[in-house]
């Protein structure tokens, strides 16, 4: 099994935008910088989780760095050609309805999924990947997944990976602050 240097490329590009040296980690891996920053790039899945556990230990800071990044993935526009697809849809059932595509992005081969419930504002299914052999890959793609709404500028999502089962929860609609300034104004102007 491989994992996208999407991830890499993420992590890479937010300890960039950190200012973090990151003279130590290229001179200490076995790939070049070129290939570790190229999303279109695939890593051995054991030596992906390696990775990031040696970015986590260096720079982690006590923080769940790897579950930060995640969550940073639109402004960090790391993903190549999918951060421009992301941007089309038009509601979170839309992002989540083929989460086994979005997941054929960051797994090769692209992992079966089963025992799919659906639900107007959840999605769960069982995926042959567990948390407890990849828990940096895995926090990843669960704050990945979080973060999916904040492309169409809804709220993030909730995301859970218990041994196999992936559970996605989103809010179907956001109450913005100036929809609740425009309520007070109406109410204030009605009762002048």
């Amino acid at each position: 099994m491989l994992f996208s240097c999407k991830i890499t490329h993420s992590v890479l590009v937010s300890l960039d935008r950190r200012g973090e040296d990151l003279t130590a980690v290229y001179e200490t891996c076995d790939w070049p910088a070129e290939f570790l920053r190229d999303p279109s790039s695939w890593l051995e899945a054991d030596k992906m989780e390696q990775l990031l556990a040696g970015l986590e230990s260096a720079f982690g800071k006590g923080a769940p760095f790897i579950r930060e990044v995640g969550h940073q993935s639109k402004d960090l526009r790391a993903w190549g050609v999918l951060d421009s697809v992301l941007r089309m849809v038009q509601a979170p059932q839309d992002l989540f309805a083929q989460s086994e595509r979005f997941l054929s992005y960051f797994i090769s081969p692209a992992p079966p999924i089963g025992e799919v419930h659906r639900t107007s504002d959840s999605v769960s299914f069982v995926l042959p990947i567990s948390e407890d052999r990849f828990p940096l890959v895995t926090a990843y793609l669960c704050a990945a997944f979080e973060a999916l709404p904040t492309y169409i500028n809804k709220p993030m999502a909730s995301v859970t990976w218990e041994d196999s089962r992936v559970t996605i929860k989103w809010a179907e609609t956001q109450e913005s602050l100036l929809s609740d300034v425009e309520k007070e104004n109406s109410r204030f102007t009605l009762n002048s």
